[in-house]
């Protein structure tokens, strides 16, 4: 799995959660987590909750298909990177993109200070 990025929590998760008449308060206890933490999953504000996907798949007795490329991003070629992070960007919301790029920014920064140290 590639990180922290993920599915949709609001679109995917939420109406299953409605449907099934689940509750956040539920859903925080099962993985013991607060409840602000799946509130910030579900407005898209906290986007690490990858290592709480089977947890979630076990709450609500479905599975998730996050889709792409399998490979730790070690094992990937920089071709294969550019292909999921070009597969996940296209899905995002505006906003979601515009943090990834963000973020993508942040960490091309970082390598270039420490190249020059």
């Amino acid at each position: 799995m590639w990180g922290d990025f993920m599915v949709n929590f609001k679109c995917d998760i939420a109406p299953i959660m409605k449907e099934q008449g689940r509750t956040q308060q539920e859903l925080a206890d099962f993985l013991g987590v607060s409840k602000s933490m799946v509130s910030q999953w579900s407005s898209g504000n906290l986007l690490s909750y990858n290592k709480y996907l089977d947890g979630i798949s076990q709450f609500l007795n479905c599975s998730f298909e996050l889709g792409g490329n399998k490979k730790s991003p070690a094992d990937m070629t920089i071709d294969e990177a550019k292909k999921e992070l070009y597969e996940i960007a296209k899905r995002l919301s505006p906003e979601n993109y515009g943090r990834l790029l963000d973020q993508a920014r942040l960490l091309q920064a970082v390598e270039q200070k420490k190249a020059k140290e």
